[in-house]
């Protein structure tokens, strides 16, 4: 996932954000959201308390063999990364 700061994510223009997407906006070092396509988010604030517990149960099992650390790029540095890829 990509790192961006709430002043690089307010620079730049949204077709180029898109590309980047999924983003974790962070301010003071600090996450305050994330940024990417709506299909790819679940909001589970306003389910049952035992199902919130048990798709996070399920998440934790899907991410235990990632990488535990964001790293934190500029944007810059993300738009290479993806040029490359491609």
């Amino acid at each position: 996932m990509n790192v961006l700061t709430l002043s690089e994510f307010r620079k730049e223009k949204t077709d180029k954000v898109l590309e980047l997407a999924p983003i974790k906006i962070i301010s003071d070092g600090q996450p305050i959201g994330f940024f990417g396509k709506l299909e790819d988010f679940m909001y589970i604030g306003d389910l049952h308390p035992r199902v919130k517990i048990q798709l996070r149960a399920k998440e934790e099992l899907a991410r235990q063999g990632m990488p535990k650390n964001d790293i934190r790029v500029s944007y810059l540095e993300a738009q290479k990364e993806t040029q490359a890829g491609e």
